[in-house]
């Protein structure tokens, strides 16, 4: 299990030089291009998603709900199988 590891990054004009150090040794590694990726704790809380309003939220409930009744399950599943044989036609 290494104490501690570290990644140092060099951009140069046309390629991209990586260091890693972890364990007391170090790899350099050549690229021509590179990617560095930061995370962010809260990405979805910052991202515009869609919401649902009150409205949605019931209908999609009453949906699910219905789903678990069986004779309401074989419904949906024939409005599906309806729906892919127009598509492949």
């Amino acid at each position: 299990m290494p104490t501690s590891a570290a990644i140092w990054v060099e951009w140069h004009g046309d390629a991209v030089r990586w260091r890693t150090a972890a364990h007391d040794a170090e790899t350099w590694m050549h690229a021509t291009a590179g990617l560095l990726h930061e995370p962010c704790g809260r990405l979805y809380a910052m991202l515009p998603l869609a919401r649902y309003d009150s409205r949605a939220r019931r209908y999609w409930g009453a949906v699910l709900w219905a789903a678990r009744w069986p004779p309401a399950r074989g419904l949906f599943g024939w409005l599906a199988r309806r729906h892919r044989s127009n598509d492949t036609a």
